[in-house]
């Protein structure tokens, strides 16, 4: 029985270790791939550019300000997401061919090509929902016109399915 015993703590062990070696390779892989970044990139163009339409935050403290609200919006708990989706998704194989990848200097300038691009699709798209506005409303109209309006309780019952 002891023998037993023994043989299972060490396969825990093994098991531990290795996952906390792919958890450090995604990491890794994470950090190469600027996500941390990017993630910390999109908290400041969405929501500290609004904070700075309405506060006059002096140029000194408008990196303390940043990291406040950081830290107030748990960009952590998004990066732990996202490892914990490519722990499930990638092989130890794969993980370390991406690894190898990104690397390179192709993989390097992938890397910046995909951030630069989020940056543009991001901007692109509020521009295309503004231009988009008039036309979808214009649709709704047409649409309310032949067809009518559910009432607005059953309208909201319909989308909070939907959203499940």
């Amino acid at each position: 029985m002891k023998k037993f015993l023994s043989v299972c703590f060490m396969v825990s062990l093994i098991s531990f270790s290795a996952q906390a070696e792919k958890n450090d390779k995604i990491k890794e892989l994470v950090s190469l791939m600027n996500y941390d970044k990017l993630i910390a990139d999109t908290v400041d163009q969405q929501l500290f550019s609004k904070i700075d339409c309405v506060f006059v935050i002096p140029e000194t403290e408008r990196n303390t300000v940043r990291q406040h609200l950081i830290k107030a919006v748990n960009l952590q708990k998004l990066i732990d997401v996202m490892i914990d989706y490519l722990s499930r998704n990638l092989n130890e194989e794969e993980l370390n061919d991406l690894l190898a990848f990104y690397k390179t200097p192709g993989g390097k300038k992938l890397i910046t090509l995909q951030t630069d691009l989020s940056q543009i699709i991001a901007h692109e798209f509020a521009v295309w929902i503004q231009e988009m506005t008039p036309q979808m409303d214009k649709f709704v109209s047409q649409l309310e016109l032949k067809y009518g309006q559910r009432s607005g309780g059953e309208a909201q019952q319909c989308i909070a399915r939907k959203q499940k």
